[in-house]
């Protein structure tokens, strides 16, 4: 009777025993582990992995090492993409318990460049504003249009270039009482023409007919803050004096109307 107790007992303990050896044997998870580097070696941080049917998903560390666990083994598909890189696709063996290393290596995508576009200046209109876009979009010099000005709210002609390089402003009178008009430093100079053109001259008047316009009339500037980047077809007025001094930047006031000889005079401002 005893014996048989005895044999019960070792009988119970083996099937324990061999219970807890079955048991984790039966839940432990498949996994797949390794790095993503570049061509050159380097390790790949937040390339994203996606495995599997499901897919199962994770990311790499900042070192490029990734770990994930599987349901099952058997062939799985394993796909890695990271922006600038080739996608990456294969299938592993993955084993029915424990952890295959598997390292991948992604190839790095043609760097595409923008377009560039040349404008060639000495094609532009020279008295139209078709030529302030043309110019503006060769790159050289500073540009103002409509839209830039009147949110400006420009009282004085200096306002319109509040700004810009090279430039200070300085007191001048005009037809409407004192003005602040920009200027060059002492030891530069800049010139300044309207719609393209030098301004008429009026020597029975004490100001020029372009002293009569307002900024309210000025619909786009160009400015060049020195004689290198004036545009061929404008170099001629950038100098002072005329031609015989030395040479200066130039603004160029693109005004409403170009006929400034039917200009009405100037009312109360």
């Amino acid at each position: 009777m005893r014996r048989l107790q005895l044999r019960s007992r070792i009988l119970a303990v083996a099937l324990l025993t061999a219970a807890v050896i079955v048991v984790p044997t039966r839940t432990q998870a498949q996994t797949l582990t390794g790095i993503v580097t570049d061509s050159a070696g380097r390790p790949l941080r937040e390339a994203e992995l996606l495995v599997g049917q499901g897919p199962s998903r994770t990311r790499a560390d900042s070192m490029g090492r990734y770990s994930i666990r599987l349901p099952r083994g058997g062939r799985v598909q394993v796909m890695v993409r990271l922006v600038g890189y080739r996608q990456f696709i294969d299938t592993v063996q993955v084993p029915s318990f424990g952890t295959q290393r598997f390292n991948i290596r992604l190839a790095r995508l043609p760097t595409r460049l923008a377009t560039v576009t040349v404008t060639d200046r000495s094609l532009c209109e020279t008295t139209s504003l078709s030529g302030f876009e043309c110019r503006r979009n060769s790159g050289v010099g500073h540009f103002r249009d409509a839209g830039e000005l009147r949110a400006m709210r420009p009282r004085n002609w200096a306002d319109m270039l509040d700004g810009m390089p090279g430039l200070r402003r300085e007191p001048r009178r005009g037809p409407y009482g004192m003005d602040w008009r920009p200027t060059a430093p002492p030891s530069r100079c800049v010139r300044e023409i309207w719609n393209g053109q030098l301004p008429m001259e009026a020597p029975e008047a004490e100001f020029q007919p372009d002293e009569l316009w307002t900024p309210n009339d000025v619909v786009a500037i160009e400015y060049y803050e020195s004689h290198n980047e004036v545009p061929p077809q404008y170099k001629r007025y950038a100098w002072w004096p005329p031609e015989l001094g030395q040479p200066c930047g130039l603004i160029v006031y693109w005004l409403r109307g170009a006929d400034r000889g039917k200009r009405p005079p100037p009312g109360p401002r």
